[in-house]
């Protein structure tokens, strides 16, 4: 019994399989390629927060969390508007640093929890809504309105999954 093979239309003889002997073998050394690529772009990402780290600059966990959900880049425009408002503004007002120090306590914890929950893609989906209002709100010069609502959001998410 003779087929065709699905991705080139060769005549191919193999029951249990879609493709020629040929394509098989291309299809495998594509994805053996695209996993080599995910894992070299996975360690520099890892490299990349490494090197952030060190040099004090930490993670927008919440906002990171969500762009990754959402399939965006770790320097999108949601992330880097709020790095630039966190370190220009946050960091520079009387609670501010007091804030992002809790905020970088917190925050992981919530996320993890998040993770477990089977409602997790609900829960980013609210995140990245309220985040995205809040750059509204930083576009709109409404600085110590948009701290006072990522405030906000914060213990409504604390209140929600580390205090029960």
């Amino acid at each position: 019994m003779s087929d065709e093979c699905s991705k080139c239309g060769r005549k191919t003889d193999r029951l249990l399989s879609a493709y020629c002997y040929e394509c098989e073998r291309q299809n495998k050394k594509e994805e053996e390629r695209n996993e080599l690529l995910r894992k070299q772009v996975n360690l520099q990402k890892e490299q990349t927060r490494l090197a952030k780290k060190q040099a004090g600059e930490s993670e927008c966990f919440f906002t990171t969390a969500c762009v990754m959900h959402k399939g965006l880049s770790d320097n999108c425009y949601e992330l880097e508007i709020l790095r630039k408002f966190r370190d220009e503004y946050v960091q520079k007002t009387m609670d501010g640093k007091k804030l992002v120090r809790e905020y970088y306590q917190i925050a992981p914890k919530i996320l993890e929890k998040i993770y477990k929950t089977s409602e997790k893609s609900f829960y980013l989906n609210y995140i990245y809504k309220e985040i995205t209002k809040i750059i509204q709100m930083i576009e709109n010069k409404k600085k110590a309105r948009a701290m006072s609502s990522y405030k906000a959001m914060v213990r409504k998410l604390q209140k929600q999954f580390l205090e029960k």
